[in-house]
């Protein structure tokens, strides 16, 4: 009974005041966009931040004064495929090749 007495009450009081209803539906709004937010944040791909990678498989290659930039490490890894380290990859196959892979494969050339 007691839920139906607080129900009701609540209903007339925002029947008296209609700012509250502007609040509560204000907050309604605010909780289903945040948690849109959070929802898309997390069904997004994260950009990773693969500067030290990056920076450690251009130094392997050699490639000490080039900046740590993915350009930097295409143009790298597109020059030993060009030389022929890696025999079973072409220059087209350099698309299918995340910036980790090609980061990770230059790595294993100095090891």
């Amino acid at each position: 009974m007691q839920a139906a007495y607080f129900d009701h009450n609540f209903w007339l009081w925002m029947k008296e005041s209609p700012w509250h209803m502007g609040i509560i539906v204000t907050l309604c709004i605010l909780l289903v966009v945040s948690m849109a937010l959070v929802f898309i944040e997390e069904r997004t791909p994260k950009m990773k931040d693969y500067t030290a990678l990056i920076r450690r498989a251009l130094d392997a290659a050699g490639y000490t004064h080039e900046p740590a930039t993915p350009e930097a490490l295409r143009n790298c890894f597109a020059d030993y495929i060009d030389a022929g380290v890696w025999i079973n990859l072409e220059l087209e196959d350099m698309d299918e090749l995340t910036i980790a892979d090609m980061a990770r494969g230059l790595i294993r050339l100095k090891g």
